[in-house]
C-alpha cells in the first residue's frame, strides 16, 4: 500500500539550495526547489515504500530526492541529461563530508585492513540481500573486490521513469571513493547502468599495486 501522507522536506535542503543558487541565481533556485518540493511530497504520498529500514532510507533519502529534483528541472526545461548533470553537482556538494571522511581514511597507516573491516559491517546493513545481489570475489590482502548483479537503485530509477538517475548514483561512488587515496585505490570498469553484465567494485591497498 502506498505510504500514509506525511510532508517530509527534502533531505538535504540547505546544502542543495546553496549549491542551486550558485547554478541557477536565487529566484530560479527558489522555483526549482519548490517544485522538487512537491514532487517528493507526492511520491512519499503515493509510492509503497520496502518493509526493510535500510532500503526504506534508501528511497526516503536518496531515490526519492533525486527524482524529485530531476523532474523539477525537466519540467522546467532542462534536457534530460542536463538535469542528470544538475543533479549529480547537487548530490556531490551533499556528500562532500562522506569525501571528506573518506579522504581521512585514506591517510590512516593502516587505511586499508580498516576499511575492508569496515566496508564489511557497513555493506550488511545499509545494501541488504533484500535490494542488491552481490558476490565477494577477493578479500585478500590487498585487494577487496565484489560484484554487484542486482542493484535496489536500477530497480527503484527505471520504476520511476529516471533512468539517467542511475549514472548519478554510480558517479557518486566515483566522487566518494577516489578520495581513498593515495592507500587505497578504488577501481571500477563496468556497471550494470552502463551496460555491464555486473557492477565490479574494487578497492586495491595503494602500495601493492593494482591490476587492471
Amino acid at each position: 500500500m502506498p505510504q500514509e501522507h506525511v510532508q517530509s522536506t527534502i533531505p538535504f535542503l540547505k546544502i542543495w539550495r546553496q549549491e542551486l543558487t550558485a547554478i541557477t541565481g536565487p529566484e530560479r533556485s527558489a522555483a526549482l526547489l519548490a517544485d522538487a518540493q512537491t514532487e517528493y511530497d507526492v511520491m512519499l504520498a503515493r509510492e509503497t515504500f520496502p518493509p526493510n529500514k535500510a532500503l526504506k532510507k534508501h528511497v526516503h533519502d536518496f531515490i526519492l530526492p533525486g527524482t524529485a529534483m530531476y523532474r523539477a528541472l525537466v519540467s522546467a526545461g532542462y534536457e534530460r541529461q542536463e538535469a542528470a548533470t544538475t543533479v549529480l553537482s547537487l548530490f556531490e556538494a551533499a556528500f562532500n563530508r562522506r569525501r571528506s571522511l573518506m579522504s581521512l581514511l585514506g591517510r590512516l597507516p593502516f587505511a586499508f585492513a580498516l576499511f575492508k573491516a569496515l566496508s564489511r559491517i557497513s555493506m550488511k546493513n545499509m545494501l541488504p540481500a533484500e535490494g542488491w545481489d552481490i558476490e565477494w570475489r577477493d578479500e585478500g590482502p590487498d585487494c577487496l573486490a565484489y560484484d554487484i548483479s542486482r542493484c535496489f537503485y536500477m530497480d527503484w530509477t527505471n520504476r520511476l521513469d529516471a533512468a539517467e538517475l542511475m549514472l548519478v548514483f554510480c558517479d557518486c561512488d566515483d566522487f566518494v571513493f577516489n578520495a581513498l587515496a593515495p592507500k587505497i585505490i578504488w577501481k571500477r570498469t563496468k556497471t550494470l547502468c552502463r551496460g555491464g553484465d555486473v557492477c565490479d567494485f574494487r578497492f586495491y591497498r595503494g602500495n601493492a599495486g593494482y591490476r587492471e
